[in-house]
């Protein structure tokens, strides 16, 4: 019996169809091929974004083959800058990049080279607000001294669920800048709004470039 052999494609080609799928399914990326909606509160069918690419009907546009030009720059510069840095790399994000440095690979590479979208995505967002607490380490003051009870408008720059914890660990600003940090197992709390607190510790931080940041505790929105 004949050995199959992986069907060959330019890295570049291959990263296009991700973004023609990632359009096709209006900015989502699915692996399976059923997908819960919130909105409706119902599984729907979806067709899975490595499905599509592999299909052959996707219609590859000129913005597509552009987008991927720019996530592969994206990624490889990423990479580079956080090793410089001494900084980690996901695995995820280093195993993507592996694939993208190369000149071809295969269409069995589809259901990885899918994520190359939302990855591109989510480091823009992520070196966005980088940028944006380099400029606020510049302004940013504590609110207080620690024990005291403060109001403030919080604007979110950033919140994750940490499964260690198991809360949701934010980080924002106020209405004049100064950074602010809290976990909380409160949804509600990681919005934008208006919040009392107690501050529980005050530190210039690493992860903040140095800035200075508030970390509060009994967070409650008003």
């Amino acid at each position: 019996m004949a050995r199959y052999a992986p069907v060959k494609i330019t890295t570049l080609d291959l990263a296009a169809l991700a973004f023609a799928a990632f359009r096709k399914n209006d900015g989502h990326v699915f692996k399976d091929t059923s997908f819960y909606d919130k909105v409706q509160d119902t599984m729907i069918a979806v067709t899975p974004n490595k499905v599509l690419m592999r299909e052959g009907n996707l219609s590859v546009t000129d913005q597509d083959r552009a987008d991927a030009a720019a996530a592969i720059e994206v990624l490889t510069q990423d990479r580079t800058m956080r090793i410089l840095k001494n900084q980690t790399v996901g695995d995820f994000q280093n195993t993507l990049t592996n694939l993208i440095i190369g000149s071809d690979c295969t269409m069995s590479d589809a259901g990885l080279m899918a994520f190359l979208p939302s990855m591109a995505g989510s480091i823009r967002l992520k070196q966005q607000r980088e940028e944006e607490i380099a400029g606020l380490s510049q302004i940013s003051e504590y609110l207080g001294t620690v024990g005291d009870k403060i109001q403030f408008t919080l604007t979110v720059m950033t919140s994750r669920w940490s499964d260690q914890f198991n809360c949701w660990s934010v980080n924002g600003k106020d209405d004049k800048g100064n950074l602010i940090s809290f976990f909380t197992s409160k949804q509600v709390c990681t919005q934008n709004g208006v919040y009392t607190a107690k501050i529980k510790r005050l530190e210039q931080s690493r992860y903040h470039n140095g800035a200075k940041v508030t970390t509060v505790n009994f967070v409650k929105p008003l």
